[in-house]
Parts: C-alpha cells; sequence; structure tokens
C-alpha cells in the first residue's frame, strides 16, 4: 500500500498497486484506475470490450461500439472466406505452379501466432476465425509442396469427379 496525495490537491489517500503497474485508491470503483503519473482514466473490462479496443477509441467511435463490432464482424468473415477460392481451385485445377510456397509458408505462421494469441487471450472469435484460415492457408501450401501424384490422391479423396 502506498500513501500519496490525491488528485487537484486534495488530502493525501492511500493506494494500492495492481497487477498493471497502476494504482488505484482503496475502496474506489473497479472501473476506473490512477496511474503512475496521477492521472485518471477508465480501466477496460476485456468482458465488456473486443480485444484491442482502448477506451480512447470508443470515445473516438462516439461510443457506437455496435458499429464497429458489426464492421469487424464483417471483416472477420471476408478476411476468413478469402482463402477459400484457392483452396477449391486448387482441388478441381489440381494446379498450384502460379502459386507462391513462401507466401504460403509466411501466412501459415502468421495464422499460427494469431491462434497462439487468441488461445493467450482465451478469445474465441480470434480462435474460430484465425484457425479456419490456418487450416485453408495450411491446405493450399501442402498441396504447392505435394509431388503431383500425392497432390492428384489429395484433390481426388475431396473431389472424385474429377479425372
Amino acid at each position: 500500500m502506498i500513501r500519496g496525495v490525491g488528485a487537484r490537491g486534495n488530502p493525501p489517500c492511500k493506494r494500492q498497486k495492481t497487477t498493471h503497474g497502476s494504482f488505484s485508491r482503496i475502496g474506489e470503483r473497479p472501473d476506473t484506475q490512477e496511474t503512475v503519473t496521477g492521472k485518471r482514466r477508465l480501466r477496460i473490462q476485456h468482458a465488456h470490450h473486443p480485444a484491442g479496443v482502448s477506451a480512447t477509441m470508443t470515445s473516438r467511435l462516439g461510443g457506437n461500439l455496435q458499429l464497429a463490432s458489426i464492421t469487424g464482424g464483417l471483416a472477420t468473415i471476408a478476411s476468413t472466406v478469402s482463402f477459400a477460392p484457392q483452396a477449391w481451385r486448387v482441388i478441381k485445377t489440381r494446379d498450384t505452379r502460379d502459386l507462391s510456397a513462401g507466401t504460403y509458408a509466411i501466412t501459415v505462421c502468421g495464422f499460427s501466432l494469431w491462434l497462439v494469441y487468441g488461445l493467450m487471450l482465451g478469445a474465441w472469435p480470434l480462435l474460430v476465425s484465425n484457425g479456419v484460415c490456418l487450416l485453408l492457408s495450411a491446405f493450399i501450401l501442402a498441396m504447392i509442396l505435394l509431388s503431383p501424384a500425392a497432390k492428384q490422391a489429395v484433390a481426388d479423396s475431396l473431389d472424385p469427379e474429377m479425372e
């Protein structure tokens, strides 16, 4: 517990250090905290705000977090679905000559890291969207790296109508 001076010259108050390195007054509401410099700010509760949304961002949005959530959801759907046409094209044509193994290797690494990040945060939207993207991009990478005979066998098992 630390003895400090209150804001605007108020009498000293008892403060305690939080787990985030800032200070909160004993008995104060849990949604506010005082930084080391003494400035007050809103503490974000992860259960009420999507990952990465700060109080500053929320106020800049004019409090319209619902519109931001809808926009984020649509962006997630578009990003996740964007790999499906390429994966389907690889299955249908069995052709990966024009695809870059390096690009897909980096993409797979990126989605793997996003998946780990989502696990660390316990954020299921990150886990689901990046898990789907990881599966699709890893499939495309595997098809790029497979021999023509193995590529044909995989594609035949997924789309047997092709000769």
